[in-house]
This record gives C-alpha cells, structure tokens and sequence, in this order.
C-alpha cells in the first residue's frame, strides 16, 4: 500500500471514531436528518457559520470552549447541579454537538424546536452561588 493511500486510510479512521465519539451512536442517522430534510435554513451555503461549524477544526475548537467554560464558577455550579455530565460526559457532548449541527444546517423548523428545548431546561436552572448570587 502506498504511503498515501495509508495516511488516508488513518486520516479516515480517525475521522470515523471522532465523529461517532462527538455525535453519539446515531451520528449517521442525525447527519442525514439535519443535512437532507428539505426546507428553509436559518443559514444559507456558503455563509461564514456554516463554514466554520463545517470544518472539522470544529471538533478542537469546541472541545476548548467546554474547557474555557469550566473555568467560570457560575456556570460550572449550574451544570453540576443541573446536569448529568459526570454520568455521561460524551452523551453531554453529544446533545450540544447536535445542538450546534442542528442550528446551523437543519431546517429552520428544527433549529426552532432545538432552541426551544434549550431555553426550556434553562428555564428550570435555579440556584445561589456559595457567595450568595443567584
């Protein structure tokens, strides 16, 4: 096998595992849902969201920002109290990957229904901070 068909080959395997670990079981399945159901998007091809949420360099860059994101103790307070992270950190990762799929390549009805959902559990996200904030 030649040296480039090989780097390929790994290029893909990798690929395939970081795409299924990112977007859960049914990556295929949510794939096709959000890219090949018809109808109007909130972002036409082309536009600067669709590119940069398209390339794979996506997958580090929100990766970083979970990262950045722990760092601040308000919000890590919420997500500890409010979600099942520490249970199923990849099924976490996997909501917001379909999140951020959804809203940028789904139909406009879809995206609607994720935010929706969104802002519903963020409804329910109460508490107070060990110095008193709410």
């Amino acid at each position: 096998m030649a040296e480039h068909t090989v780097l390929e080959a790994l290029r893909e395997r990798a690929h395939e595992a970081l795409f299924a670990r990112v977007a859960g079981p049914s990556a295929r399945a949510v794939r096709a849902r959000i890219h090949e159901t018809p109808g109007p998007r909130w972002f036409g091809p082309g536009r600067p969201i669709r590119v940069v949420h398209g390339d794979a360099s996506m997958f580090v860059g929100g990766l970083a920002a979970l990262l950045l994101q722990s760092l601040h103790p308000l919000a890590m307070a919420a997500v500890a109290a409010h979600s099942g992270y520490r249970g199923d950190p990849w099924g976490r990762l996997q909501r917001t990957s379909t999140f951020l799929a959804t809203t940028t390549f789904a139909t406009a009805d879809d995206a609607e229904r994720a935010v929706t959902r969104v802002r519903e559990v963020h409804e329910g996200v109460r508490g107070t901070a060990p110095d008193g904030r709410p």
